[in-house]
């Protein structure tokens, strides 16, 4: 029962409110005196102040009438809030406000089909000013646009208004720029030849390797003013091939450009051509290696470095992977001081290759100290004696080798290669520079012998 109290005084609206106080209000005013005498004077201030409070009486008696009423409550509260709005809003609907839309396309009208046009700008900004609500509208719909219009003109060079049109009422716009030089020229044709343009290959997946394509034609006529035309530096059959993976056919457009590799806006016979495109996907296997950048700390050697992946897969057109031999990673050793993995080491194409089976690789490094060893036998070999000819040299060098510890403990003397080179030699005697190398990349050698040795060839 008494949550039936509680929401019946919930659901009291405003109205019972009011109600319940205009009724108290009445209860509370005097009841009115019967005149006593007809003939006796009413004061006027009495007077004035009874016809106020007759006409606060009666609008009362209106505003209890439509509130007593749900139907005519509800439009008072509609009126009263469309008051309320036009006094709030009313002065922001009718300001005036601007602005500034960018790249809208200037169309050309009216032009005579002899001629061919140049100078004009390709967009324009528009300034536009108007109230808030047609602005809006105008730029939300964008039924405006920017225009020249040749109605009239022939060949020759002038200075042009561009215009605007399709805006509503109220609304000006001013364009920048708002004027341009225009040339009209007679229409000439010129034959070029015809080449191709691939668009789009960063679409591809880079494993597939495409041919040279086969055209339907191999020249084209343009038709376009003198001065355009004298620009073109080439016509290319513009060929698509985002997310191809086998040979294709389709129509490529012929489009124009200058020598900056702008489009020329010009009439191309025929406007598309029948392309024939081949696609392969020609792969090798190779190994995985790892370039040392920088310097190590003098007192450090690498005793290892090996990557997580030692062979891979790569793509491209047959003659470019023939030659290559290996694929590599580069890792800057010159902050490593203890043993390290590298994450994410990525990998360096050769020119001519598409793409790798891998795009990023480990490393593991061991670090120990680096110590030195003297090798005071080690033997220089000839190279290209060709002509089998009797060379007489000091075959014998002394090198220094450096590197990590264990590999210097087991180190073999094999892994040195000391060599002179003899090719086109007559005969004589030489002094000829002698060339050290290791074939472990990761051991240093030093020539402590002469750099160049006395050779007598017979």
């Amino acid at each position: 029962m008494a949550d039936e109290k509680k929401d019946k005084k919930t659901s009291e609206g405003s109205t019972d409110f009011f109600l319940n106080f205009m009724k108290k209000r009445r209860e509370q005013e005097p009841k009115k005196e019967e005149p006593q005498e007809k003939e006796k004077r009413v004061p006027l201030k009495n007077s004035v102040l009874d016809s106020v409070y007759a006409i606060i009486d009666a609008i009362n008696h209106v505003i209890e009438g439509i509130l007593m009423d749900d139907r005519k409550s509800k439009w008072l509260s509609l009126v009263m809030a469309a008051i309320l709005f036009i006094t709030v809003n009313g002065s922001s609907i009718t300001a005036t406000t601007e602005r500034t839309v960018e790249d809208v396309p200037v169309s050309i009208v009216n032009l005579d089909e002899n001629y061919a046009v140049t100078g004009v700008p390709d967009k324009v900004t528009l300034k536009l000013t108007g109230n808030v609500v047609n602005l809006q509208s105008a730029v939300y719909k964008g039924d405006y646009s920017a225009y020249i219009d040749l109605n009239g003109y022939s060949e020759g060079t002038y200075t042009m208004d561009i215009k605007v049109k399709g805006l509503s009422g109220g609304i000006t716009a001013v364009v920048s720029p708002g004027s341009a030089s225009v040339t009209l020229s007679p229409k000439e044709s010129r034959v070029f030849a015809l080449s191709y343009k691939y668009i789009n290959e960063d679409q591809k997946d880079a494993k597939y390797v495409l041919e040279p394509p086969v055209l339907s034609k191999s020249e084209v006529t343009v038709t376009s003013g003198r001065e355009t035309l004298d620009a073109i530096k080439y016509v290319q059959a513009v060929i698509d091939v985002k997310q191809v993976n086998a040979s294709f056919t389709q129509k490529a457009t012929v489009k124009a450009f200058d020598e900056y590799n702008n489009e020329l806006q010009v009439d191309v016979e025929p406007a598309t051509v029948d392309v024939s495109v081949s696609v392969t996907s020609s792969s090798q296997q190779v190994p995985v290696k790892v370039n040392r950048v920088g310097t190590m700390d003098d007192s450090l050697a690498i005793a290892s470095i090996t990557p997580s992946v030692t062979t891979a897969m790569i793509y491209g057109a047959k003659e470019n992977l023939e030659n290559v031999k290996a694929i590599y990673a580069s890792v800057d050793v010159s902050q490593i001081y203890e043993n390290k993995e590298v994450y994410g080491v990525p990998i360096e194409l050769p020119s001519g290759v598409n793409s790798a089976s891998i795009d990023t690789i480990n490393v593991s490094i061991v670090v120990e100290n680096r110590i030195s060893k003297t090798i005071n036998d080690a033997e220089i070999k000839v190279l290209n004696n060709t002509a089998n000819r009797k060379v007489d040299f000091n075959s014998v060098i002394t090198v220094s080798v450096s590197g990590a510890a264990s590999k210097i403990y087991a180190l073999d003397s094999s892994v040195i290669q000391a060599t002179i080179d003899i090719n086109g030699l007559e005969p004589g005697e030489y002094e000829i520079p002698v060339t050290l190398k290791s074939t472990d990349s990761l051991l240093d050698v030093k020539l402590l012998s002469e750099e160049k040795v006395k050779v007598k060839i017979e």
